[in-house]
């Protein structure tokens, strides 16, 4: 999912934002505010994706806020005013709303925030082996899912397991997010290796192994999979 922050000194312009989001399959809200300052704090600690930004605010202009962003955080700003348009373009923001803002405007900019946030084509990883100076290839796609054991992880692919020395941490933050996804402080699956869901458990295409879903990561799964439901 891309994480979303909605900063406007308005709360009736964040609602339309916030609508909006919930529009488009793949893009989540995980923060919004009035009050810049304290916004902007809270989207760099939740390392926010997409920041949809206000320019005219009491005290603190939108543009004040873009030189103190993480350059990895993309920005759409969101204004009444056609007016700083121009400037705009000096800090390279993925879009420039005008408000009031509609519908097919917006999928508009949720494809940009698509082209942005794409990861790197990678259909394989390499891993450390046990043996010093060895690497395994491991193809994304016939990973199942991924145990954490102690200090190393291990990789569930059909019937071979492959370990190593990573954490879950750090190993989340390198897979591509629209493949993969963490459910349970312990386990990360392969979203496109769910067969059902029963219980609270994922129930995999390839793997009898039942991966259990923790009430912490249980809104990311449960958002994903309404998106794709039909009946």
């Amino acid at each position: 999912m891309i994480r979303c922050t909605v900063i406007d000194d308005e709360q009736p312009a964040i609602d339309v934002i916030t609508r909006l989001i919930a529009k488009v399959p793949g893009l989540e809200v995980i923060s919004t505010s009035t009050d810049p300052i304290e916004g902007i704090k809270t989207a760099i600690d939740n390392s926010t994706d997409i920041l949809f930004l206000d320019i005219e605010m009491d005290g603190l202009s939108g543009f004040d806020l873009l030189n103190i962003i993480p350059p990895q955080m993309g920005v759409v700003l969101v204004t009444a005013f056609s007016k700083y348009a121009v400037r705009s373009y000096d800090f390279k923001v993925l879009d420039y709303l005008l408000k009031p803002v509609d519908l097919p405007r917006f999928l508009l900019t949720a494809k940009r925030i698509a082209e942005f946030v794409k990861p790197p084509v990678n259909d394989f990883i390499m891993v450390k082996a046990d043996q010093k100076g060895k690497l395994i290839k491991i193809e994304l796609s016939e990973i199942d899912f991924i145990e954490s054991r102690s200090n190393y992880v291990a990789f569930f692919c059909g019937k071979e397991i492959i370990q190593t020395y990573i954490t879950m941490q750090e190993l989340e933050s390198r897979l591509p997010k629209d493949r993969f996804m963490r459910v349970h402080r312990s386990y990360i699956i392969s979203l496109y290796q769910i067969a059902a869901v029963e219980n609270g458990d994922c129930i995999l295409k390839r793997n009898t192994f039942r991966v259990p879903v923790s009430a912490h990561y249980k809104d990311e799964l449960w958002h994903f999979l309404r998106n794709r439901l039909i009946a």
